[in-house]
């Protein structure tokens, strides 16, 4: 205890000493040091709430995945089996959902959804996907001869009810076997030489039609340079 109130007399006579404001961070420097010597230890100089370890582990946590957005409820059930290329058929529509107090009947063929085509379900369901409950949604539908657009505005799916499940794929018919390959006849050995002694007689041609375009072509050349030759002068008489 009195070396405690040596070292606070200390630092009062100090603080006296020394009233220009400029020399105020020494004094701190030097409580801080005395602080550290008697074993007080001195203040951390960062919040309370959290320390640096604290700070580096929230940094390293990852960030937990939001949560995936509700997509709005049709309440239509669909398909493309019949219509694959051409469109989704509307197959049956439930009481009470925003299909029907939009207006879509059983037999409605989607051509298109807010302006983008579709030609088979998994479209449609990818784009019904990306609207929320409230939104609303154009469709494009082919209704006998006469084409309509419909606006549905989508709901929220009634408690205890799932999502259609999607219609079974039908399987694709296995390709046709290949045909076995034609096995070619035996050649007869007299036929194979005369076809050789044919295939030797086309070479020997072939090489003296080339002989004869190289002398074709010297011939044209001597030609040529007799042509460039002056002419002699005719003898005086």
């Amino acid at each position: 205890m009195n070396k405690l109130t040596a070292v606070c007399a200390f630092c009062a006579v100090a603080l006296g000493a020394l009233s220009n404001a400029s020399a105020q961070p020494a004094l701190e420097r030097l409580e801080e040091e005395v602080r550290r010597q008697l074993g007080e230890g001195v203040q951390p100089r960062v919040p309370a709430s959290q320390t640096p370890k604290e700070k580096a582990a929230a940094a390293e946590k990852p960030a937990a995945p939001k949560a995936a957005p509700e997509p709005g409820y049709l309440g239509a059930l669909l398909d493309d089996r019949e219509d694959r290329g051409r469109g989704v058929r509307v197959l049956r529509v439930n009481p009470g959902s925003p299909a029907q107090k939009a207006g879509l009947q059983e037999g409605d063929l989607v051509t298109a959804l807010s302006g983008i085509r579709t030609r088979q379900l998994s479209e449609v369901a990818d784009i019904l996907a990306e609207f929320p409950p409230e939104s609303e949604v154009t469709f494009f539908v082919r209704r006998g001869q006469a084409e309509k657009l419909i606006n549905v505005t989508l709901g929220r799916r009634p408690a205890g009810t799932q999502p259609a499940p999607p219609p079974p794929k039908t399987p694709s018919p296995p390709p046709p076997p290949k045909p076995p390959r034609p096995t070619l006849p035996a050649v007869d050995p007299a036929v194979r030489a005369h076809l050789d002694a044919l295939q030797r007689r086309i070479e020997a041609l072939e090489r003296d039609v080339e002989a004869w375009k190289q002398k074709t072509q010297d011939l044209e050349r001597r030609i040529e340079a007799m042509k460039r030759e002056p002419l002699p002068k005719p003898a005086s008489p």
